[in-house]
């Protein structure tokens, strides 16, 4: 980029991943076997606001196709928008008109849209990463404008959510609290950091010996190493 615009400027905005100040978050329990019910208790909640305008995330194509199946069961008018969705164009445009007012969506298919109507947003399913998270509850509540978001969890990702509650409460950048990588890896202490990468190198060090072993055994033959190795254990007890 630097080579193709060099005059350009980095602009970044003081509120980078840090939670609209206008925006009703919560975090919701739930379970594999309870997880509809849960969907449609949140889900209720958001359509039962007029002029609710409702974006559900999922975090695959069968994941929004299952929920588009099941709401459209239930009468209501929903659609899919993924990376293989037909009439993508068609979709987005009828729910920025307001003609359809639920779209199910899967982050990567929606990243870098402007939904500026959005009233409401529920994640399905707890997002990939800590700045994804971000991006998903911050389409609605934009321009000052208020906004209702829920992001339903597992009880394995609970630490999770205290740590995205507790940046959150501080009206802290979430990036600060957790690695930017394809996951929610906590940042370390130190301490714990030194240990990591101790650990990393001894796993490194024990899949070296094992390619060195199997590269000797090939050349000398398992007789000949072995008699190689019980000479040197014998010698290095000397």
């Amino acid at each position: 980029l630097l080579r193709t615009y060099p005059d350009a400027t980095w602009v970044r905005g003081a509120r980078l991943h840090r939670l609209s100040s206008t925006l009703a978050h919560k975090f919701v329990p739930t379970t594999v076997p309870g997880r509809l019910h849960t969907f449609f208790t949140l889900f209720k909640e958001a359509v039962g606001t007029p002029g609710s305008r409702v974006l559900v995330f999922a975090s695959t194509a069968r994941s929004v196709e299952m929920l588009v199946d099941k709401l459209q069961d239930e009468g209501y008018d929903a659609e899919g928008y993924y990376q293989k969705a037909k009439a993508k164009i068609t979709k987005l445009n009828r729910f920025k008109a307001g003609d359809l007012g639920v779209l199910v969506a899967s982050p990567s298919a929606a990243r870098g849209i402007d939904l500026a109507l959005v009233t409401h947003v529920i994640n399905f399913e707890f997002t990939p990463n800590a700045v994804e998270w971000i991006h998903s509850v911050g389409r609605t509540a934009r321009n000052g404008a208020p906004g209702w978001a829920a992001t339903m969890y597992y009880p394995k990702e609970e630490p999770l959510v205290a740590k995205l509650e507790d940046f959150a409460a501080n009206d802290l950048p979430i990036s600060q609290a957790f690695g930017r990588a394809r996951n929610y890896r906590l940042l370390r202490e130190k301490e714990d950091i030194d240990k990591y990468r101790a650990e990393k190198k001894r796993r490194r060090e024990v899949r070296r010996r094992k390619v060195e072993r199997r590269r000797l055994i090939k050349e000398m033959g398992y007789q000949k190493y072995q008699t190689m190795r019980n000479r040197e254990e014998k010698e290095a007890r000397l």
